[in-house]
């Protein structure tokens, strides 16, 4: 490591750049892809807007979530503009006042496309109801969201097996296998669900103190420490009663979940962290760590079943792993930690970044070449995952800064 003054001065720097990739590189480029016509943002976006592209539950949710604490972070009316225009697409064309909760997805006008109640969907919506009425005070943002939380906990919940179903269908009478999007395994419960169903509840819970928001976040670490993470990888998928059902290793998951398991269980039982806590998630933070260093400073998107790599650096898994190091050094307090965390910025910044057609590639070589035919925008890439890492990084790096000085 460097000396401390001169770690001091990385940090300030890289806090700085994390400050104007958010506020003058990726921000603008998602306020440019508003649709005028029909509201919320464009479905596909590759060099241009698609606006005959459907639209996308999280995408949207993604964008509230997004520009809401945008706006928290630096309230301009800009920010609240664009969140309060995600706001009323996400309730108007997406919220089902029949039966509740979410669609899957809609046409570009906002006439429903997938009925189907995809809980990895509700808990987003829930994520970013919550943001908006930190921003705003929006009680009907608040109604909305206590409604679709307990929607996931009395139609969603499985009270014999413990955890949560995938999907169900439009009027929330029958579980589905519904794989989340292609290529996805068709699974009666996922990983991936139920890390953001943990996130949303997290946020739902700085909002709402009611004694079942805890209980609710509490039985998902049980879910995690018994099912999910109960060794140095996550499991992927499961069946009803937490068979495991393969998967491979999803390195970029892997971390984001030990960071935001450390979210959760600090607003659980506070800080510090809990010794059990540590002993837990330890191990899965080595595993990535050595991973990162195995594969030259960044990190491959998986590693197959049959033990093959999937190379390629997508945009999500190194703003992940940017994140998961930091934490992982405010949590452990090992400087090997801070230090992948820069070096995984310095990909970023190097190879991800799109400097002409603005926001960052989906994924690049591991030399850094970008890859054709990704969509810069669309149902999956939105504006959340580098906008929250540079969101996250600025908070923690004022963190590490401030101990420093004390």
């Amino acid at each position: 490591m460097p000396s401390s003054r001169s770690l001091r001065s990385t940090l300030r720097q890289i806090r700085s750049e994390l400050a104007s990739q958010l506020f003058d590189h990726i921000l603008p480029f998602w306020l440019a892809q508003q649709d005028p016509h029909h509201g919320g943002f464009y479905g596909s976006i590759t060099t241009t807007p698609d606006p005959g592209a459907p639209k996308g539950l999280v995408m949207t949710a993604r964008h509230l979530w997004t520009f809401s604490q945008a706006f928290l972070s630096r309230p301009n009316p800009a920010y609240l503009e664009a969140a309060g225009n995600a706001y009323r697409f996400l309730t108007h064309a997406f919220y089902d006042a029949t039966h509740r909760g979410f669609f899957w997805s809609v046409h570009p006008d906002g006439a429903p496309l997938s009925r189907v109640k995809k809980l990895y969907g509700n808990a987003f919506a829930i994520y970013a109801l919550s943001l908006y009425y930190e921003a705003t005070g929006d009680q009907d943002a608040l109604r909305i969201a206590r409604e679709t939380f307990d929607l996931v906990e009395t139609r969603g919940r499985d009270r014999t097996h413990g955890g949560y179903y995938e999907a169900f269908t439009e009027d929330w009478s029958t579980p589905l296998p519904e794989p989340l999007g292609e290529g996805e395994t068709p699974a009666p419960k996922t990983m991936n669900t139920h890390l953001h169903i943990l996130e949303a509840y997290s946020a739902f819970s700085r909002i709402d103190r009611e004694p079942t928001v805890r209980e609710a976040m509490e039985h998902l670490i049980r879910i995690f420490r018994t099912h999910i993470a109960s060794s140095e990888h996550l499991g992927l998928y499961f069946t009803e009663d937490w068979s495991p059902m393969g998967g491979g290793i999803s390195f970029g998951h892997d971390i984001e979940a030990t960071w935001l398991l450390a979210e959760a269980v600090e607003l659980l039982y506070g800080h510090p962290l809990p010794d059990w806590f540590l002993s837990w998630i330890r191990p899965m933070v080595e595993e990535t760590a050595q991973a990162l260093e195995a594969h030259g400073g960044s990190l491959p998107n998986e590693q197959r079943e049959d033990g093959s790599f999937d190379r390629a650096r997508v945009w999500w898994v190194q703003a992940e792993a940017f994140v998961g190091f930091l934490n992982a050094y405010q949590v452990f307090g090992e400087a090997r930690y801070l230090e992948h965390a820069l070096t995984v910025w310095r990909f970023i910044m190097d190879h991800l970044v799109d400097r002409e057609g603005g926001e960052w590639f989906w994924a690049v070589t591991p030399e850094g070449t970008p890859l054709a035919g990704y969509e810069k925008g669309g149902m999956w890439k939105a504006s959340y995952h580098n906008s929250r890492a540079c969101l996250e990084g600025m908070r923690r790096i004022d963190a590490i800064l401030e101990e420093e000085r004390t």
